[in-house]
């Protein structure tokens, strides 16, 4: 990965680019509490427990700063939000989201599923 120089010095090389990646597992599910696999099965909601875990997340970031959180034009096109539609994960970044006050939108992509079992 290069990133444009922000000089204008055209003969320069592209320079390595930072990047940061941050993962967030979804907050605790019903089967989660009851010891139960779940994998791809969308049949569990968080509990209060998941829900107060992905708020305090949220928090956390907000008080952070953290950059992907700003809901503008130049954020969404820096930054980007995937989760996995599974219910669990939507509830988890829609509590972060709420609590951390960004209105921004998680793309959902079916890569991010859970192991399928058969």
């Amino acid at each position: 990965i290069t990133c444009a120089t922000r000089s204008h010095d055209h003969a320069s090389a592209p320079r390595p680019c930072a990047r940061r990646v941050v993962i967030v597992r979804h907050g605790q599910s019903t089967w989660n509490a009851e010891g139960r696999v779940q994998g791809q099965l969308d049949a569990s909601r968080l509990t209060a427990k998941g829900v107060a875990a992905a708020r305090e997340l949220g928090i956390d970031l907000q008080r952070a700063q953290a950059p992907f959180l700003v809901d503008d034009a130049a954020s969404r096109a820096e930054h980007r939000i995937f989760a996995s539609p599974l219910r669990r994960a939507r509830e988890t970044w829609e509590e972060l989201a709420r609590a951390s006050g960004t209105t921004r939108q998680a793309a959902e992509t079916r890569l991010l599923l859970e192991v399928r079992f058969p």
